[in-house]
């Protein structure tokens, strides 16, 4: 029962992670269409935040079935890790690494700056959503 708990914690901050990004971006897209002035920014929003749910979630699910449930699982609750600052910290540098990795295997060329900014940032705020998330239910899922 108890490893139940712990993958269930796991995967639920990762869904909290992914979660936040994509409310992210939709909220950004509706300020800039309405700072704009363009009302199709602010139709698409919501289209393109499902888009990112959709793709961000395939990789956070592969960075959380790869990595983070393992983490997650054997590194021990008294570990300085699992402060939250700490570990939001972590999960941001983690999120902008997956992320980049993926970016860096392709050839962007002079499109490479714009896209780790853009998807990079996407992966640092689902990485540190995600961990915060871990660290602050972290004595519900993984009790001492």
């Amino acid at each position: 029962m108890k490893i139940f708990r712990v993958i269930l914690g796991s995967l639920l901050s990762v869904i909290f992670g992914s979660l936040v990004c994509a409310a992210l971006w939709v909220l950004g897209l509706i300020v800039i269409g309405l700072a704009t002035g363009n009302g199709a920014k602010v139709y698409q929003a919501l289209g393109i935040g499902i888009y990112v749910l959709a793709i961000g979630g395939a990789f956070a699910l592969i960075a959380w079935a790869a990595v983070f449930v393992w983490i997650y699982s054997f590194v021990p609750r008294t570990s300085p890790l699992w402060h939250t600052p700490k570990c939001t910290a972590c999960g941001a540098l983690a999120g902008f690494f997956i992320v980049g990795i993926f970016i860096l295997a392709g050839t962007l060329g002079d499109m490479l700056l714009p896209f780790l900014a853009i998807y990079g940032g996407s992966g640092l705020v689902t990485g540190a959503a995600t961990c915060w998330f871990a660290a602050v239910t972290a004595n519900h899922f993984r009790p001492a």
